[in-house]
């Protein structure tokens, strides 16, 4: 009897001290584009990831490129 593998994920938040890097690198590395930025800070992320509120201060939505003019519906990520 085999037992059940993980799936499939939908969307993963990955926190990265260089967003603008890790961006860079999703890109280059698995041709992921930017789907949303966000400026600013994000004290319900802070508290949720248990850090200093002032801590999460850009973040960024990166996903597969658009196909047919619709992003995929898997294969997200969000960068804070």
């Amino acid at each position: 009897m085999s037992e059940p593998g993980l799936g499939a994920f939908s969307h993963v938040t990955i926190g990265v001290t260089r967003l603008d890097d890790a961006v860079v690198f999703w890109g280059q590395n698995f041709g992921l584009e930017v789907r949303a930025r966000r400026e600013g800070p994000d004290a319900a992320l802070a508290q949720l990831w248990g850090l200093a509120p002032e801590r999460v201060v850009r973040q960024a939505i990166i996903a597969t490129p658009l196909a047919a003019g619709r992003w995929a519906t898997a294969g997200a990520l969000c960068g804070a």
